[in-house]
């Protein structure tokens, strides 16, 4: 509770902030224009800078020493030094740093500030062979850095040139498609309510843990905040923006707030998982036990004969759940435990008008909830779940993979959550019973257009896995494990909240805490001058042949001409498109087999289909140009792909409209299609199918990367996964 009240009050100038007169003064006035970078060996020595963000000090340094040999008339290179320096002076982004315990346990911060032993572990704040040697002078201490927000907020609005405004500017102030947080009834509220205003910045902030090493015990956490978007135009934040040249005041408004189970209990400060009233989104379902067990589990339907005190409550409906975040949350912290929470969050001690409340701040983690569904499902079909002494693995008719089974799956199986959501309802035809599989699908299915908050399909997966698996034995109980209750609660958190992505050195902790200030700053210097990282294009100059040149003639409805091949395509989404060509140039050099997909989804005809992309080019074309009919050149950026064809209806019926299986033309049928029509990168997996009025066929189903739009067949909504290269686009779309 300390710390939450030194939080309420904490002043800009406290001394257990550190912030300097200089960080102070920017965040109450902000630069009034970018970086002014008037010398080329500036922007030159930067670039380098950006270039070398995975290469060690002593590249950038080899770099500077080889271009004063080579141009020594010109302006001296800044050492890598200097140049830390002045991104630092240019973005206003630098770390804070305060002392911490030497076995992490916590910072000298707030309370701790003017400690000298650890709280928890009792070891002394300082380093005692330094301090003694030097006579309590050297006050040694291991460091932890903090990276303020507000100047990373405040370069977000020092680039004048907002492709955003372009775009409104282009369609009247119209966005083709709203399909974000701002469709949640949670952000709508807050603009009603008027605690969003119309110059406020809306955050996230995610928490995850990591073992920096494999085969010793490093762990520790990693946050990052997540702009989730930029406002248009009482103290708050003030920024300047050098679009509409105004300063305005912002108070960012902390929206959402996920991690994962273990660092959750660090924001919310409840129960954990295994608890009673342990729904991290604090639904108040309260869970079973078995006789003489310790551990609750989030079964919704009464066991069979059970009668444990405390846990006789009838069955829930699980189309009726609670809504996540009780209403009476405030009124429980005077009770705590008994009631699921173990002490006041720490988010309550910012500004309940600057955030959404506690506890409905805290979102599902998809993310991890998809991880461990895959080890939840793979463990009973595995047979490795826990098996109780009344009970039988060999009774279990989902038991399908073990021995050879097992072999066949696990060696393909390089990424469980891949496997799961996007080869396994292929893979497990026919392996699975049917009703397991049946309702193995609607999981899949309800993953997937989850976006378009259908409730129906997860419910029905949810009573049909604990009918199926559980069947109200005591004995199964912990086969409900808390990701199969967090599983329906998706769809009324997507209504609320909107729809749901390091070396290690001899000082692995210090180094991450270094990268993440070199990566804040890095990123706000971008923010504010994006020309700076431009990355090089690299084409090829050829002329088609074959299947090509000839679908490049129809296109054109002229001979094709000679043509430059580009490589790869960055999508809007992010994800980069690779080619046939240029990734069967790399697989003659691989020592193993290229996970790299040339497969893409687009819209042909308004139909919407897959093709292997050939390369990616620019063609010449003659175009009504003006308002009295003239024609005009110009280009046009295209890709040359090879169709798939649409899914076969008949097995998408038979496969409960989860996998889309197609048969691939090749050469066969080769078209130019226009790269803004493509949406997204997919795999194309070979199978076998046997339908019931054919023989088996060679045949390649569709897998996409879950989060991305659905594909729709007129059916039902499939979708697909893929994985693409990080590599340096040639192309933008």
């Amino acid at each position: 509770m300390e710390f939450i009240l030194v939080l309420q009050s904490a002043p800009l100038d406290d001394h257990v902030a550190k912030l300097d007169e200089e960080a102070r003064s920017n965040l109450q006035n902000p630069p009034h224009e970018p970086p002014d970078i008037i010398y080329p060996t500036i922007h030159h020595s930067i670039s380098t800078y950006y270039a070398l963000k995975h290469s060690s000090q002593t590249a950038y340094e080899r770099i500077h020493a080889s271009t004063a040999c080579t141009y020594p008339d010109a302006n001296e290179m800044p050492s890598f030094y200097q140049i830390e320096r002045m991104i630092v002076e240019y973005t206003g982004v630098d770390s804070i740093t305060h002392d911490m315990c030497p076995d992490t346990c916590i910072a000298f911060t707030g309370p701790f500030a003017d400690l000298n032993h650890c709280p928890v572990c009792n070891k002394p704040r300082y380093n005692q062979i330094k301090l003694q040697a030097s006579r309590g002078r050297n006050k040694v201490a291991r460091q932890f850095h903090t990276i303020p927000i507000g100047p990373q907020l405040q370069a977000l609005y020092r680039d004048c040139e907002k492709k955003l405004f372009d775009e409104l500017c282009e369609s009247g102030g119209l966005i083709d498609t709203y399909d974000d947080f701002i469709m949640g009834s949670d952000y709508l509220n807050a603009i009603l309510e008027g605690k969003i205003t119309k110059n406020d910045i809306i955050l996230m902030i995610l928490m995850d843990g990591a073992q920096l090493y494999q085969m010793k015990v490093s762990d520790c956490w990693l946050y990052i905040w997540v702009v989730m978007d930029h406002a248009p135009d009482n103290e708050g934040l003030s920024v300047y923006d050098a679009w509409h040249d105004i300063v305005f005041l912002s108070h960012p408004y902390l929206f959402l707030t996920t991690t994962d189970g273990p660092g959750l209990i660090y924001f919310d400060g409840m129960v954990g998982h295994c608890s009673k009233n342990g729904c991290h989104l604090y639904c108040g379902v309260i869970r079973h036990q078995k006789e003489r067990g310790t551990h609750y589990y989030p079964v919704l339907l009464r066991p069979n004969n059970f009668h444990v005190v405390g846990c006789n409550h009838p069955d829930v409906n699980v189309f009726n759940l609670p809504l996540a975040g009780l209403q009476d949350y405030t009124a429980n912290l005077f009770h705590l435990t008994e009631t699921g929470i173990t002490k006041p969050s720490i988010l309550l001690g910012l500004n309940p008008s600057h955030m959404l409340q506690v506890p409905v701040c805290f979102l599902t983690d998809i993310m991890h909830l998809a991880g461990l569904l895959s080890d939840l499902l793979l463990s009973l079909w595995c047979g490795t779940m826990d098996c109780a002494a009344s009970d039988n693995v060999d009774s279990w008719k989902w038991r399908v993979m073990h021995g050879d089974v097992w072999e066949a799956h696990g060696a393909a199986t390089w990424k469980f959550q891949l496997y799961l959501f996007g080869l396994a309802p292929a893979l497990t035809y026919g392996l699975l019973p049917e009703p397991y599989w049946l309702n193995y699908c609607r999981l899949i299915a309800g993953f997937r257009i989850i976006c378009q908050h259908s409730q129906i399909i997860l419910g029905q997966w949810e009573l049909e896995f604990k009918e199926l698996y559980y069947q109200c034995h005591q004995d199964r109980i912990h086969f409900i494990c808390p990701c199969a209750h967090q599983v329906n609660h998706l769809i009324t958190e997507a209504i609320q909240k909107g729809p749901p992505e390091i070396r290690q050195p001899s000082e692995p902790y210090a180094n991450l805490s270094r990268e993440g200030v070199h990566r804040s700053q890095v990123n706000a210097l971008k923010a504010m001058l994006p020309e700076l990282d431009k990355p090089p294009e690299n084409c090829w100059l050829a002329y088609p042949q074959g299947a090509e040149k000839h679908a490049i003639t129809l296109f054109l409805n002229e001979p094709a001409p000679k043509i430059f091949k580009w490589a790869h395509l960055k999508l809007p989404n992010g994800q980069i498109a690779c080619s046939h060509w240029q990734e069967s140039l790399k697989s003659m050099h691989a020592t193993k087999p290229l996970r790299v997909s040339c497969n893409v989804k687009f819209s042909l005809d308004s139909v919407i289909q897959f093709g292997e992309v050939h390369y990616f080019t620019q063609l010449a074309m003659e175009t009504v140009g003006n308002d009295i009919g003239e024609m005009e050149w110009s280009f046009i950026n295209v890709a040359v792909i090879s169709l798939f064809s649409c899914p076969d209806n008949e097995l998408l019926k038979l496969l409960s409209h989860v996998v889309a299986s197609c048969a691939y033309y090749g050469d066969d049928d080769i078209r130019v299609i226009d790269i803004k029509s493509i949406t997204d990168l997919v795999t194309m997996v070979p199978h076998h199918p046997r339908l019931p009025s054919r023989a088996v066929e060679d045949c390649f189903f569709m897998v996409e990367k879950p989060s991305l739009d659905v594909a729709s067949f007129g059916i039902l909504p499939v979708d697909d996964a893929v994985e693409g290269e990080d590599s340096d686009n040639d192309l933008d779309c």
